[in-house]
């Protein structure tokens, strides 16, 4: 059957109910005219959302008046504000948005595929690539019919995704929904509307991350297609599908897995490096026995071979700072493809060649184009992070599995300890030093600021957190990363308390003399065991955990149960002392989420000469009856552990098989394939229209997040603590858990009568019989907070009732300025002072009265939040919101008519009088300035350097050492 006919109609999509999320068909007349750029147009809609104004001021005020240059966005879109308000602002614009916004606009113009990459230098900046604008929609409220919606900032994305760079950033819009929704109730309204913002049409493609992601198409809502803005190259919804994942090549497959294919196109990456298509090969998997018909017998599933001199295209592609050596093995995709990539073994050619397995050829694609030749850069292999972490998961496991309860919790006692102790140290030779050393390795803070400044580059080489180790599933939702830079946009207060507590020692304050910084480390010191004993995230000791990616062995030299492993960064034996270059000996593996006893596995570390070149990659065996993979949790780092006393007890456990009939009993699958489907559109086709369309939204919907798969989580944990660890009850829903995890790909629902019986049955927490290894652990975590915590406040003088004193330092500048005021001796130049204390006193009243406003708003935001905290309220983003509005508020005080400080002294004043009312309130209004003032006193001298620098800087480990 050729299904094109079924999508070869231009009006699909086009019969979906319009909603006018931001739209004026009077104001969209003088855009056109105009011809405002579409982030400016964004900004006037904006303000419409958010009430600052409405549709008639814009009209009117543009008919009026054109006091904007709408030449480009950098020109205009900054000043749309003001312009609509007549306010100015101290906040600087953000103009790298908006002539990024430019780049992207004439490059969508130019039409030649210039946004997907590898072509060079584009206005200015070089290799760019597109995709690099967000555009967000929040849905507010669906009661009743009324729908409410606010547009958010146009920013710049702290992530890429082929989508994007394909059919440009404002083409692509994210739709975020800020209510709880029942999941049905939210796909049925989706599924039958388009909608609409300043008269271009945005249509549900797929979902991802509790996001909803929208493409423009062609079609228009009360205006006509315009050339200048290059919509004459704008294609229709159906004719965006066919391109991206072709219905008439792909019908060998259910409809919801054909959907679900659509989310390879939001994974985060960049492009790398392009391959021609005759240097693309199409390879057959290995499999176990030659036994196709299970999974669990493909020995090299998801992984392919790409040559040394694709791998050095990508090292001369990416930033020198962040790839300095060509990697063993990438996570990519290419022409329809997903996966791993590592090192050829033999391949000698001079140009990128790349071997796809047919386990990776996820969309079949018609004559590949330049767009289908790029490999899309998601991860590269790289070095095991500063720790690696046990979770709970896997504390159930080794405890289950054999490993003595007591080395568990002694372990968790003993690495608290390691963590803690710096922490604690406040006195003796280079002690700051070596706290701040501390600090920057043990909560990233180095690199947390390298994601800030490297933005996408920063994921793609996993530069997280130290408390995001892999051994944690990836968050790819930006939001994340934006709340951690939003204090650096704004050169206020840092968000993260290790970060504050970092800065404030570089500033020359001690903890001893400085309740802010004592105040952190407390806090620092808090969250950490509450980490440990709550989350049960235990940090492994050095070389005794690595975490990688897997992949297949190249030359099929290592034997069943056999793995390799060598670190590009060579560690010390913790026993032996000696270098270890090659993991060897018993150790465990295995892959969260860990459910199963069967998740983690013993296995032999082997070295061989064959494997040696690989490095940072673990290498699993393509011998023997069935994958070593297979038996691990699904996840994509398989983690190692290889502590003595852990390894030599744990035992082996078969896997774990679902009851029989597991599927047709517990789940109802959407059994409807994509020849079925295209059937029923073409009926459709000539009877309703919307109908059609409806049916098309429904199944691309189908990836909507489900609660029930985090319900199914929790009830796996409470059947655990009922039941035990491999009773047959948490075993199925084990399996429950893992099968909703895929169940968008597969089509498959967890039938209501099911769902309902186990909610009854597990959802509430039950009382165990008999305390576990994480209740134990719980218990030993909780005495040994008692004691850190009573220890950290006696180096603090807590326990004496009383706190530091204001540091003098702090208060000087204004105690130094109020002195001024005071009438001087005689003499030629007092009495020349003396004319100037009129002007002084005022000057000096107008800060404090700005001063004293925003500490009047920010004592009512503590007392309110202090109120939700009583009544049991978690801190929502809006009190950051709120505190942020505050501080901006606070360096929003006009300067130029001040004629006796200038702004800097002005501002150095304004801080100095806010640390005088209260010390939190200081340092959360220009925490930078205090620390400025703080370090030119100290004897050393302060090292003037500029912020971005400044942020690239690290410890290094070898000269705190020699200390």
């Amino acid at each position: 059957m050729d299904y094109s006919v079924v999508l070869d109609d231009d009006t699909i999509g086009t019969n979906l109910m319009a909603v006018q999320v931001a739209h004026d068909k009077s104001a969209q007349t003088v855009f056109d005219k105009y011809n405002v750029p579409w982030g400016t147009q964004w900004e006037f809609a904006r303000g419409v959302t958010m009430k600052q104004w409405s549709w008639s001021d814009v009209f009117n005020k543009l008919r009026g008046s054109r006091a904007l240059n709408f030449s480009n966005d950098a020109s205009s879109a900054p000043r749309v504000r003001e312009y609509m308000l007549g306010n100015t602002s101290n906040d600087r614009a953000d103009v790298s948005v908006w002539a990024e916004m430019d780049r992207e606009q004439a490059a969508l113009v130019e039409n030649k595929g210039r946004g997907l990459g590898l072509m060079g230098e584009w206005h200015g900046c070089e290799k760019w690539f597109g995709g690099q604008i967000r555009q967000t929609v929040d849905i507010l409220d669906l009661n009743d019919g009324v729908e409410s919606f606010r547009l958010g900032p146009i920013t710049t994305a702290k992530r890429s995704y082929r989508l994007a760079r394909q059919f440009g950033s404002r083409r692509i819009l994210q739709l975020k929904i800020r209510f709880k929704q029942n999941r049905d109730q939210l796909a049925d309204y989706l599924m039958r509307r388009k909608f609409v913002i300043c008269g271009r049409v945005f249509v549900p493609l797929t979902p991802k991350d509790n996001k909803i992601y929208l493409i423009e198409t062609s079609e228009n809502f009360d205006r006509q297609s315009s050339e200048f803005f290059g919509d004459h190259l704008r294609l229709s919804f159906n004719r965006i599908i066919e391109s991206l994942n072709p219905m008439s090549l792909n019908g060998k497959q259910p409809v919801a897995k054909w959907a679900a294919r659509f989310t390879l196109l939001l994974s985060t990456s960049v492009p790398a490096v392009a391959f021609e298509p005759e240097n693309m090969y199409l390879i057959d998997d290995v499999y176990a026995d030659g036994d196709r018909s299970k999974t669990e017998k493909n020995m090299t599933d998801g992984c392919g071979f790409i040559n040394h001199t694709a791998l050095k295209a990508i090292v001369e592609e990416m930033p020198s700072e962040h790839i300095t050596e060509i990697p063993t093995a990438v996570q990519g995709r290419i022409a329809g493809a997903k996966g791993m990539w590592t090192l050829h073994p033999y391949d000698t050619h001079d140009q990128p060649h790349i071997w796809i397995r047919e386990s990776q050829h996820k969309i079949a694609l018609p004559a590949l184009k330049r767009e289908h030749c790029i490999l899309d850069l998601l991860h590269t292999s790289r070095p095991t992070g500063s720790s690696v972490f046990l979770s709970a998961q896997s504390v159930q496991n080794l405890s289950h599995n054999g490993c003595p309860d007591q080395l568990l919790i002694d372990l968790s006692k003993e690495t608290l300890r390691e963590w803690i102790e710096p922490m604690l140290t406040w006195t003796g030779d280079n002690a700051m030093v070596k706290l701040c050393s501390f600090l920057d390795r043990w909560w990233g803070i180095s690199q947390s600021r390298r994601v800030r400044q490297a933005q996408e580059f920063a994921r793609l080489l996993q530069q997280r957190l130290a408390d995001d180790d892999v051994l944690i599933e990836d968050d790819d939702d930006e939001d994340a990363v934006s709340d951690r830079t939003r204090s650096q946009q704004t050169g206020r207060t840092p968000l993260a308390f290790a970060e504050q507590a970092y800065e404030l020692i570089l500033a020359n304050f001690e903890p001893q003399s400085c309740a802010k910084l004592s105040g952190l480390l407390r806090d620092i010191c808090e969250t950490k065991i509450d980490g440990v004993i709550d989350k049960c995230r235990l940090p492994l000791p050095e070389s005794q955990g690595f975490s990688a990616y897997a992949i297949p062995d190249p030359y099929g030299v290592l034997q069943e149960e056999e793995i390799f492993y060598r670190p590009s960064r060579p560690g010390i034996d913790p026993v032996t002392k000696m270098r270890m270059d090659v993991l060897q000996g018993e150790v465990i593996v295995g892959r969260y989420p860990v459910r199963l006893p069967s998740d983690m596995q013993r296995v032999k570390a082997v070295d061989h000469e064959k494997l040696r070149r690989y490095c940072d990659v673990v290498i699993v065996p393509v011998q023997g009856s069935c994958s070593l993979v297979s038996l691990l949790g699904g996840g994509d780092i398989l983690f190692i552990l290889r502590l003595s006393g852990l390894v030599e007890h744990f035992q082996n456990k078969r896997f774990s098989e679902p009851p029989g009939q597991f599927m047709e009993d517990y789940f109802e699958r959407e059994v409807k394939r994509v020849p079925q489907f295209c059937e029923e559109m073409k009926n459709a086709k000539n009877e309703d229209l919307q109908q059609r369309d409806e049916a098309l939204q429904k199944v691309l919907l189908l990836d909507l997040p489900d609660l029930k798969v985090g319900i199914y989580s929790k009830m796996h944990d409470n059947a655990t603590k009922k039941f035990g660890y491999d009773a047959a009850e948490t075993i199925r829903l084990a399996h429950m858990f893992t099968t909703l995890l895929d169940a968008p790909k597969t089509g498959l629902r967890v039938k209501p009568n099911v769902f309902a019986d186990d909610c009854r049955a597990h959802l509430q927490d039950p009382k165990r019989t008999k305390p576990g290894i994480l209740d134990r652990m719980l218990e030993q975590g909780k005495t040994m907070k008692t004691e850190i915590l009573a220890q950290h406040d006696n180096l603090a003088g807590r326990n004496s009732g009383e706190s530091p004193p204001p540091d003098p330092i702090l208060l000087n500048p204004w105690n130094a300025a109020l002195s001024m005021t005071k009438r001087s001796s005689v003499g030629v130049y007092n009495e020349d002072m003396n004319a100037l204390r009129p002007l002084r006193i005022s000057e000096l009243d107008r800060m404090r009265a700005h001063v004293e406003k925003c500490r009047h708003d920010w004592d009512a935001k503590c007392r309110k939040s202090q109120e939700n905290k009583e009544n049991g309220a978690k801190r929502s983003s809006g009190y950051s919101d709120a505190m942020l509005s505050i501080t901006k508020t606070f360096h929003s005080f006009d300067t130029s008519n001040i004629l006796l400080y200038s702004d800097t002294d002005a501002r150095r004043l304004m801080a100095s009088y806010a640390y005088t009312l209260n010390t939190n309130f200081g340092f959360s209004m220009d925490f930078h300035r205090l620390c400025q003032i703080k370090a030119e006193s100290c004897d050393a001298g302060a090292a003037p350097v500029r912020r971005d620098f400044d942020e690239l800087r690290t410890f290094p480990s070898s000269a705190t050492k020699q200390m």
